[in-house]
């Protein structure tokens, strides 16, 4: 009995032991035995096929500014006009998303790049659609600063300011949308309205830099040059690298006759700004106030590269003709803002209808 015990005890174990060789082997019990001395393989699970993603939008954006700079190149007429063709074609898709986002950013850098690329109209028609698709209140007001960019260099100052207005009215408002309407005031002749957005702006953004540097810039504007100098140099003193200030300030050293300063200054932004078009232009008015006509133009050359032709630096082109246009004086008078602009639109008169002929 005993021995018939020792049996099966042996006989369990050797079953336990050939389950645990079987499990650690990967045979389960669902396995499959071998078929004409071929090894048992599990079975793999099938995995779906990743698509790779696309590039992003920034990446596609980059690309697109690619382009704009391509664009500028000298290339055959009919190269330039394949390339302008996908420019725009690629820019339309990128817009569309944007505003099927609704994200009024992407709008504006899509407006931005288009401005870049030399295609003014159509970034003007698609920011003036986006007027109407995206709602500013929820995608933000981005958007409308490009388009009055563009409204303000095509000769429509007040246009663009209308514009600006209308931001405002949505809150919240930054410093930066005053400063803007008082500067499309100014460039519209209006320097009372002009006063009147710094004076706003202050009430809602108090003691905000460009604010105080705008209100010193009407200031200038006024004839009061040494007020607009101690401003400058206030903000300097809090601020020693903003650059309107330091704009204002050669302006100002200028109307007072101070050229020397001027010149030292103007000589110290070309080298801290190789690339910006402002130092150049400053240089070349003290220049041209001295009487060195060949250092100007020479330095209004440069001035003009740097700005090139995009709406986005209209104010630097427009400083540039102001100085061409100035002869060896002891004082230059502040450049004035008022710029050239278009006959406002009205409709056309009802003509009488005319008879139908029998």
């Amino acid at each position: 009995m005993l021995e018939a015990n020792h049996r099966l005890a042996l006989l369990a174990a050797l079953v336990l032991m050939v389950g645990v060789w079987a499990f650690l082997a990967g045979e389960g019990p669902d396995s499959t035995a071998p078929v004409d001395g071929e090894l048992s393989l599990v079975e793999p699970v099938p995995v779906e096929p990743v698509e790779p993603e696309g590039p992003s939008y920034e990446q596609r954006v980059a690309e697109l500014r690619r382009q704009a700079e391509r664009l500028q190149f000298s290339a055959p007429e009919e190269q330039l006009e394949e390339a302008r063709q996908r420019f725009i074609s690629e820019a339309r898709v990128l817009g569309d998303e944007a505003i099927a986002a609704q994200r009024a950013d992407r709008a504006a850098e899509v407006g931005r790049v288009l401005m870049e690329g030399g295609s003014a109209a159509f970034a003007e028609a698609y920011l003036q659609r986006c007027m109407g698709l995206l709602d500013a209140t929820k995608a933000g007001k981005d958007h409308v600063y490009p388009l009055a960019e563009l409204r303000r260099a095509d000769g429509r100052a007040l246009e663009a300011a209308s514009l600006y207005e209308r931001a405002i009215d949505i809150l919240p408002t930054t410093a930066a949308e005053y400063v803007g309407l008082s500067d499309l005031y100014l460039a519209a002749g209006r320097l009372g309205p002009a006063r009147a957005a710094v004076s706003r702006g202050l009430r809602n953004h108090e003691s905000a830099p460009g604010l105080r540097i705008q209100g010193a810039k009407v200031a200038l504007l006024e004839g009061r040059a040494e007020e607009a100098l101690q401003a400058a140099e206030a903000l300097l003193a809090e601020l020693p690298s903003d650059t309107a200030a330091q704009l204002l300030r050669m302006e100002a050293l200028l109307a007072l006759g101070r050229l020397d300063k001027a010149a030292r200054f103007s000589r110290s932004m070309r080298e801290e700004f190789p690339a910006d078009a402002w130092g150049w232009i400053f240089a070349a008015t003290v220049a041209q106030a001295r009487g060195e006509v060949e250092a100007a133009e020479e330095q209004l050359e440069q001035a003009a590269e740097l700005a090139g032709d995009c709406p986005c630096t209209h104010e630097e082109r427009l400083a540039i003709a102001w100085a061409r246009g100035l002869g060896a004086v002891d004082q230059v008078p502040p450049r004035s803002r008022t710029e050239l602009q278009k006959p406002m639109r009205r409709p056309a008169a009802a003509r009488p209808a005319q008879p139908a002929a029998e």
